[in-house]
């Protein structure tokens, strides 16, 4: 990482861990860190530091209250107000296992709705949790050395949406779309499995 993007990602996580309860500044800076580390600098430069320190912490949270083989899905219009942070667009978070397909998916279902997306942040975090189930730990990509166990946090920036019926509908919309990737990615081995050894017989048969 350039040193001047890690200065401002460093500036960011600061500003996230302030706005976290005390026992878990430690955690939500070391998130943070890893959920803006592949994102470039200009784009990062083009929202205040504020708003994506609120946006890394909304993430974090609704993880902490995800529980394994879940989707969760948020989609909404942040409001300093209520939320900490705002934003010109639509915001949707997106916390599920990590597997194939899922940013085309997801980019695709959007598009489907008829809206435009402005950024997409993808982070694959390894995370580990107490015995309440609070997250503890988290680790890079690079460093979790288990891809399958990493969950990916989706967050998306589309054209602004105040009709609440059209946002529950994509969210719901959305919610259906990993459950249709997961079970896609799931029977995807055994298809290849089947393919695999149909090929001998095939490769042998007279036309």
């Amino acid at each position: 990482m350039n040193p001047a993007r890690r200065k401002f990602i460093d500036q960011v996580a600061r500003a996230a861990a302030a706005s976290a309860p005390r026992p878990r500044r430690s955690v939500v800076r070391a998130f943070t860190e890893t959920y803006f580390a592949r994102v470039p600098l200009e784009d990062l430069q083009q929202r205040a530091v504020a708003d994506l320190a609120g946006a890394a912490l909304s993430h974090f949270e609704l993880a902490d209250k995800w529980t394994r083989g879940a989707r969760s899905v948020r989609v909404y219009n942040p409001q300093r107000e209520t939320d900490g942070w705002e934003s010109e667009h639509t915001v949707i978070e997106i916390v599920t296992h990590n597997c194939a397909f899922l940013v085309d998916s997801v980019t695709m279902e959007i598009n489907r709705h008829g809206f435009v997306n402005h950024l997409v942040i993808h982070p694959m975090i390894g995370i580990k949790r107490t015995k309440s189930r609070n997250i503890s730990e988290v680790q890079a990509y690079e460093e979790s050395g288990n891809e399958s166990g990493l969950i990916s946090f989706i967050h998306a920036e589309i054209d602004r949406e105040t009709d609440d019926a059209r946002l529950r509908t994509l969210e719901k919309d959305l919610a259906r779309v990993l459950e249709d990737v997961r079970v896609a990615v799931a029977d995807w081995g055994k298809i290849c499995k089947i393919v695999t050894a149909a090929i001998p017989e095939v490769a042998g048969a007279r036309v």
